[in-house]
């Protein structure tokens, strides 16, 4: 929001990819899966080509045991300005951990990987927040024209309590003149121009911007409520995707349709639910269990009852057109 107001033709050229779309349908996907999803995601509303950068989130998660819903994250920017030579910049916070899969990423895009300096996390569970934090450097520095060859993060500052402070609902007092001055208001931040302070700094994030930036008071405090302050967590690496960004989630947004993971060959009828779509049912807590066996979710509009099948395990879900 604050690039489109800020840079317009910055933001109509940049995509922030969906991490389910970037695993599921970019890297795992076979070729017919892939070329659909990377033209939903570099064509504009006319059908023509105008991402220049793309901002892909990156998983060790398995494509064949749901049980391993993934252990890291990194970040994989792709520069496609030149379009006849693409290349891609692999930000990795421990140790290089995700380069086979990032390496796999850019073959299946047809880019180049080009050697790029990240700061390295100092412990096991704040990978998700160097790629949330290093999107947002990235950003500032592609607003400045900063040739890629210097797009270096290695003095990132990611600090996962600014980072939910950022996201977190703004005061009681910021948040009432938001809902009086009307629905326009609310994605608005007190300082539009704070989110470029410090931009003389590369890499380096203000020490406080976007504490008040996005809420929204159309939302029912329960479900948009104040993310807490998170322990680390006791194992040593996360293994759900949400989690990797903020620890156990304190709270879950709605929502509304799954049909971004699901391929694009998908046909509505009861059928097994694929590992796409079981991911992202886990992620949003609508997987069945045990204890729920059945769950309720909509797919492009049209409602399913998701029913845990014979085995009771996660990769044995059936759906039921309703």
């Amino acid at each position: 929001q604050d690039l489109q107001r800020n840079d317009p033709d910055l933001a109509a050229r940049t995509r922030l990819i969906d991490p389910l779309i970037a695993h599921y349908h970019l890297r795992l996907g076979d070729e017919s899966t892939a070329l659909s999803a990377f033209q939903r995601i570099v064509n504009d509303q006319n059908g023509r080509d105008t991402a220049d950068f793309l901002f892909l989130p990156v998983s060790d998660a398995s494509a064949s045991d749901p049980d391993h819903r993934g252990t890291h994250w990194s970040l994989l920017l792709v520069d496609r300005r030149n379009r006849e030579g693409p290349a891609a910049f692999h930000y990795d916070s421990f140790r290089g951990q995700n380069d086979e899969f990032a390496a796999m990423l850019a073959q299946r895009l047809g880019t180049r990987l080009e050697p790029v300096r990240m700061t390295q996390q100092r412990n096991d569970y704040d990978c998700g927040v160097f790629v949330v934090d290093g999107t947002r450097a990235l950003v500032r520095r592609l607003a400045r024209r900063d040739r890629p060859a210097v797009l270096h993060l290695d003095n990132l500052v990611a600090d996962r309590e600014q980072l939910q402070r950022r996201l977190s609902p703004a005061p009681n007092s910021a948040r009432a003149g938001a809902a009086a001055a009307g629905p326009e208001s609310s994605t608005q931040i007190a300082d539009p121009a704070e989110f470029w302070h410090g931009v003389a700094q590369p890499g380096q994030l203000p020490a406080d911007s976007w504490n008040t930036a996005t809420f929204r008071p159309d939302l029912p405090s329960a479900a948009y409520s104040p993310v807490q302050s998170v322990n680390p967590p006791d194992a040593p690496w996360e293994q759900s995707l949400g989690a990797s960004i903020f620890g156990t989630p304190q709270y879950m947004l709605p929502v509304d349709d799954l049909g971004e993971a699901v391929p694009p060959s998908w046909q509505h009828r009861n059928q097994p639910a694929p590992a796409g779509l079981r991911l992202a049912m886990s992620w949003y807590e609508l997987l069945p269990s045990a204890d729920n066996p059945q769950t309720s979710i909509t797919i492009h509009g049209v409602p399913y009852t998701a029913t845990l099948g014979p085995s009771g395990r996660e990769n044995d879900i059936y759906l039921f057109r309703q």
